[in-house]
């Protein structure tokens, strides 16, 4: 069975473990901008939070420390 896409990429299977209320704040984001899946709502913050750290530096500097 071939791997699923999203538009043409082919897409990979993360496990990702978060606290209760990191999910909570997706689930209100979600629900906010009308994304119909918790997965579409992480994959949109993860796409928005790298676009913010190529644009400003400053504020990517923080993250080294993850």
């Amino acid at each position: 069975m071939p791997r699923p896409t999203i538009g043409d990429t082919p897409t990979v299977r993360i496990a990702l473990l978060i606290p209760q209320a990191e999910l909570d704040a997706v689930n209100d984001y979600r629900f906010a901008n009308r994304i119909p899946s918790v997965a579409g709502a992480i994959r949109t913050l993860l796409n928005e939070a790298l676009a913010t750290r190529k644009a400003s530096p400053v504020i990517a500097s923080g993250w080294d420390s993850f």
